[in-house]
């Protein structure tokens, strides 16, 4: 099982795949853009997804902030704002996402 990876800052977005020995594949590193709004930080980093090749089965994130794991949301990021519990909602977390 690949594991894709997104780190979730207030100046980049660093995205890579894990594969079960926990090795790190496939970093790369875009620009959260955090004065542009939460909708764009999202939606950014879903297009740049749809760019890539990338295969995975399960998807874990960390960012700064509180998260609605029950929900499947990000409920506060100190540095993106406007990003609420509707915002992400183009993702299927529950299908995708593991919480640590």
């Amino acid at each position: 099982m690949n594991i894709l990876t997104i780190d979730i800052g207030g100046t980049t977005i660093k995205i890579a795949t894990t594969d079960p020995k926990g090795n790190i594949n496939n970093l790369m590193t875009i620009p959260t853009e955090s004065e542009r709004g939460g909708k764009h930080v999202i939606n950014n980093l879903i297009t740049h997804l749809k760019s890539t090749s990338l295969s995975f089965n399960k998807i874990g994130v960390s960012t700064v902030g509180f998260i609605d794991e029950e929900r499947g949301s990000i409920l506060y990021a100190n540095k993106i704002s406007q990003i609420t519990p509707g915002a992400a909602s183009k993702i299927n977390y529950k299908r995708y996402f593991v919480f640590l």
